[in-house]
């Protein structure tokens, strides 16, 4: 996923663990640089919303899902729902939040011809990628929307 991919999708859900001493995953890095790099604005009309997964044992706690939530914000991201913090007892949280910003996803999207769809992931992994599909009518084309999935794989 590039930041291009991001900036072209009117919502994107992040999952996002944390690494070492409040580190985004190996897998993330460069698009977090990449969109911390990215111009001021460069997120207007990108909704988005964070889960983040961490362990309070460790004093930064949920920190590349903050930053990610951050980073979003002061580019120019609508928050489309409220970031939440996950301990590693996480999956109730996690169904939950899922439920609510797929809903959110659902009410920003600009026809009522839209269907959400679930993918499943591997085993030890957390949220399903989200795929909304628009209708292609004559005035509209289709707007994929996407999760950047920046969890590292267990």
């Amino acid at each position: 996923i590039t930041l291009s991919d991001i900036q072209d999708n009117v919502n994107v859900l992040i999952v996002c663990s944390t690494w070492g001493d409040g580190e985004q995953p190996d897998n993330a890095i460069d698009l977090y640089d990449s969109v911390e790099g990215s111009d001021d604005g460069s997120m207007a009309g990108v909704g988005f919303a964070v889960l983040a997964l961490g362990d309070t044992a460790f004093d930064l706690f949920c920190e590349a899902g903050i930053q990610w939530d951050n980073i979003l914000q002061q580019k120019g991201g609508n928050r489309i729902n409220e970031r939440i913090d996950c301990d590693v007892d996480y999956e109730a949280q996690a169904t939950e939040w899922r439920k609510q910003a797929l809903e959110k996803v659902k009410e920003t999207l600009v026809t009522t011809d839209a269907e959400v769809v679930q993918l499943p992931v591997g085993h030890g992994q957390l949220i399903e990628a989200t795929v909304s599909y628009l209708q292609q009518t004559q005035e509209k084309e289709s707007n994929p929307q996407f999760l950047a999935r920046t969890d590292n794989p267990t």
